[in-house]
């Protein structure tokens, strides 16, 4: 597994997201985790819904445009849940429930990434 750094408008997320780029880590994601120790969240590319079925905790979804820039926030998304679709999307970040505003998240916004050594 792969990871990603993460900063938003200029301020670091996490050093250690996920990449989630291929259709088995696309699928796979989060589940079989009880919670996020060790990691920042997970990042899911190409991405433009996501499902919380057989997860064991809630989540914040961000969605990404291509530049990098917050299209929405959902917060605090269920186990057994599902998004609608975001068709100008082009990534997925998840977080621990609760991080998207304490992070202050908002539309419009914007990601960096770079890859985790």
């Amino acid at each position: 597994m792969s990871y990603i750094s993460m900063t938003y408008e200029g301020k670091s997320v996490g050093t250690k997201f996920l990449r989630c780029t291929n259709m088995f880590t696309r699928m796979r994601g989060l589940l079989g985790r009880d919670d996020m120790k060790g990691i920042d969240g997970a990042y899911i590319s190409p991405c433009q819904a996501v499902h919380t079925f057989f997860m064991r905790f809630p989540i914040d979804v961000v969605f990404i445009a291509g530049d990098g820039t917050v299209i929405d926030v959902i917060h605090d998304l269920q186990p057994g849940k599902t998004t609608s679709v975001r068709r100008s999307a082009r990534s997925v970040i998840e977080l621990d429930a609760g991080r998207a505003r304490t992070l202050d998240i908002q539309p419009g916004g914007k990601f960096a990434f770079t890859l985790a050594e």
